[in-house]
Formats: C-alpha cells, sequence, structure tokens
C-alpha cells in the first residue's frame, strides 16, 4: 500500500466517524428544544388549516403530565398534545327551552367575595302547565346526563357565563366531573360566572315564588335583594372541546411545555411587598422561599389547556382551570372539578415557552440578592425555563393565529425591583421575556 493510497483511507475513515459522531450522541439540549419546538408549531398551525377548512372551531389540548402520573408538581408539565373539536351548540330540545338567571347574592344585595359575579342559571321551559314558584306559563327542564360540565359556557343574550364547579350545594357532580340529569333539581338552579356588567345588562323582575314585581322591595340595595330572576330568555351553550381520532403529538425526549410561564400577557397589580398577579398563566409558578408567607398557592389540576381557533383561522378561545384540585397526603388527587374555569376569547397573543423537562417546576432563586460570579449567574438562570437562552416561544397571534417560533432573549433578572412579592418577581421575569419575544418576532420569528 503506497503513502497515498494510506492517506486517502485515512481521510475517508476520519469523514465517517465526524459524520456518525453526531447520530451516537445524545442530542444536546438546544437540538432538543427546537426539534419540539418545531413539532408544537407544525401542530398548531394543522389545527388552524383544520378549523378553516372544516368550517367549526378547532383547535389543540395540551395535556398535563399529572394526569398520567398523579404527581401535584407535573401539573405545569406538558409532554403531549392532541386535537379537539367543538360539539354543536345546545340550545335545547325544541323551541320552547330557556333559561333564568339572577345574582348569586347574600340579603344585601352584595356578591360573596369569593365568588364576584356569581350567578345562578335556571333551566326552564315555556308550556302551558307551569310549575309552582315560576312564573305563569314556565316549567322546570332536566339537562340530559352527564351532558356538560363546570367549565362549559353558555350565552344569553349575547353574554357570556362559566359555569364553575358548585361543591354539591345544587347536586353535585358525578364521577366525570359533569352534571348529573337531577343537578339542581328541583329548582334546576347551577352556578355560573357571569360578566361584571351583569347588574346593567339584565333586568331582573321575578321574586323567588315567580310573582312579577315592577319595584323591588328596597330598591336601595344594589341593586335587588336575594334572590330576583330575569324573563326567561334563549340560549346557547358552548360544550368544551372533544377529543379527536388524530394521532397525538408527543414532544422529544426531555423537552416540555412549560405551562408555568406559558399563557397570555401577566398583569401585575400593585408594587410592593403585596403585589399580586392576574391570570394570565396557565399555571402559576410555585414559590417555595424557605419563608411560610411567601408559599404562594398555584394551580394544580389535571385539567388540559385548550387553545381554539376560529374558522376564520384566529384564536377563537382558550380554556383552563385556575382552580386546585384537592390532593391526598401522598399527592393523588382526590378530584379533578373545575373549581374556577376560564373560558374566554382572549386579546393578547398565546406564548407557549418550550425548555426542558428537568427544569419545571423551577427551582425558587432571589437574584435581587444574588452575590455570585457571572458563571454562577448563567448556571441559575440554566435551570429556569424562561431565563434559559436554550429555550424557545412558540407565539400564536391572537388576531391573525399566525403560529411563529422565536428563540428567548436574554433577561436579567438581579435588575428586577426587589421590593416586588416572590410571586410578581417571577411575573416579571415572564412579562419581560415575553416583551423581547415580541420584539423579536416582530423582525421575524421562524
Amino acid at each position: 500500500m503506497t503513502l497515498v493510497e494510506l492517506l486517502v483511507v485515512m481521510v475517508i475513515i476520519t469523514t465517517l466517524v465526524a459524520a456518525a459522531i453526531p447520530l451516537l450522541s445524545p442530542p444536546g439540549d438546544e437540538r432538543v428544544i427546537r426539534e419540539a419546538a418545531r413539532g408544537v408549531n407544525t401542530f398548531l398551525a394543522g389545527a388552524q388549516s383544520r378549523a378553516i377548512e372544516t368550517g367549526r372551531p378547532f383547535g389543540v389540548a395540551l395535556k398535563k403530565l399529572s394526569q398520567d402520573t398523579g404527581r401535584l408538581e407535573d401539573s405545569a408539565v406538558c409532554l403531549e398534545m392532541y386535537y379537539v373539536q367543538q360539539p354543536a351548540p345546545y340550545s335545547g330540545f325544541d323551541d320552547a327551552a330557556r333559561v333564568r338567571i339572577a345574582l348569586d347574592v347574600d340579603n344585601s344585595g352584595a356578591f360573596y367575595a369569593n365568588q364576584p359575579y356569581q350567578v345562578r342559571i335556571q333551566f326552564v321551559r315555556l308550556e302551558s302547565s307551569g310549575a309552582a314558584n315560576l312564573p305563569s306559563g314556565v316549567s322546570y327542564e332536566i339537562m340530559p346526563d352527564s351532558f356538560f360540565g363546570p367549565g362549559d359556557v353558555i350565552v344569553i343574550d349575547g353574554a357570556e357565563f362559566v359555569f364553575i364547579d358548585d361543591n354539591g350545594n345544587e347536586g353535585g357532580l358525578d364521577s366525570r366531573g359533569r352534571y348529573p340529569a337531577t343537578a339542581g333539581f328541583p329548582d334546576g338552579t347551577l352556578l355560573a360566572r357571569g360578566p361584571t356588567n351583569i347588574h346593567s345588562a339584565f333586568s331582573f323582575v321575578y321574586d323567588n315564588q315567580g310573582v312579577r314585581v315592577s319595584v323591588p322591595p328596597n330598591p336601595s340595595l344594589p341593586p335587588l335583594e336575594y334572590p330576583y330572576w330575569t324573563e326567561p330568555l334563549r340560549f346557547k351553550l358552548l360544550r368544551q372541546p372533544a377529543p379527536t381520532s388524530n394521532q397525538p403529538y408527543q414532544l422529544p425526549t426531555g423537552a416540555a411545555i412549560d405551562l408555568r410561564a406559558s399563557g397570555f400577557t401577566v398583569r401585575i397589580a400593585g408594587n410592593a411587598t403585596n403585589a399580586t398577579v392576574t391570570n394570565g398563566e396557565f399555571a402559576k409558578p410555585d414559590l417555595d422561599t424557605g419563608t411560610a408567607s411567601q408559599v404562594n398557592n398555584p394551580i394544580e389540576n389535571n385539567n388540559p389547556v385548550y387553545l381554539m381557533f376560529s374558522p376564520e383561522g384566529s384564536v377563537e378561545r382558550v380554556t383552563y382551570d385556575l382552580g386546585a384540585s384537592a390532593w391526598d397526603t401522598s399527592g393523588v388527587p382526590i378530584n379533578n372539578y373545575s373549581a374556577n374555569p376560564f373560558s374566554e376569547p382572549v386579546t393578547d397573543n398565546v406564548h407557549l415557552l418550550i425548555g426542558m423537562r428537568e427544569n419545571s417546576p423551577a427551582p425558587w432563586v432571589d437574584f435581587t440578592a444574588f452575590t455570585g460570579t457571572e458563571q454562577d449567574l448563567a448556571s441559575a438562570k440554566a435551570k429556569i425555563n424562561w431565563l434559559n437562552l436554550n429555550s424557545e416561544w412558540v407565539v400564536i397571534g391572537a388576531q391573525t393565529g399566525a403560529v411563529t417560533t422565536v428563540p428567548n432573549a436574554a433577561v436579567n433578572p438581579t435588575a428586577i425591583n426587589s421590593s416586588l412579592s416572590p410571586l410578581a418577581r417571577r411575573a416579571t421575569e415572564i412579562n419581560a421575556a415575553r416583551a423581547l419575544v415580541r420584539e423579536s418576532a416582530k423582525a421575524g420569528g421562524r
């Protein structure tokens, strides 16, 4: 063998080894996350296309890992997505179906502090025989068994009401977390959360005995004593999306959608240690800082997050549960009812953070008092998905439905106001990352 031939053989072997090493070696975090973001992007775009093709709402459910593991700490981790479609709206079995609304207030006319704008919705029907304690020509209606449940939306005169878990006070829920046919019977009332203008949007003209009243007994109360009812009104019931037979999408091993940083813009009220954070995250961050007063109640339940596209391609509705399930001492959920469902059209873009599974839940780090080196800071940020530069955001435009993927940008958590509460500080970190994402998206995501 000549020297030239030996060199040729060595070059060939070197080339083959160089090509084989990336295939044989385990993929890096950056490559895993990039592959996951590409898959999530494609899956969402597929749902948008189906909505446009079928002319009916079609979307994606983000399945929580806790549904499979039963572990509380997995309730903000999503490793699987599946397609869902909106069942046909229900407006009753016939044209006689109606509902009535009453404010669920105390005897002073004020809403209960823990359930603002809560109402009672009563299913009735128009028929000549009528029923006791109802207006003339109105009878009770019995709903189909397990037909709908907490989290479903009922539209009445253009106003949306979300049914909430009634904790058994009005007939309870069945084993599937839905209303049995006898729920609320005999008066057929179920609890729901209404719009903030509920006082002015509807006229409450019947007392609890079905007698029409022109003037409430005490008009000075805001606005009525409890309970007074509306006229029987037409309605449209929008049930929660149902899974399709399509194959779900599994994120690559090691990657996850971090639901503690995914959601809409997080709004922070106040600028001190008691600052509060309003809805915006699909799961609130855990904050075990070692101080009892600083341990916040996270959103812990197994219910999926639904992202629905309209037939026009925009984001029609987002549905998820803001409440916490009951868990036993071993961390297994006792129930999984919608104690505080969110189901509303959205005006903000939807942000999904693709990061590493091992970083959820994220450890608590007080960056405002951080004293380590730059390397220590980089190491601490790498363990938090919304601060990790390898993470990527999949952003859905609320108005257009356009799906883009944008790399995570550098956020300096040490510059955040130290007077904010731990929860508000984390919300500020997430908002800062999303603000940079919006700027990057304007320049063109992928």
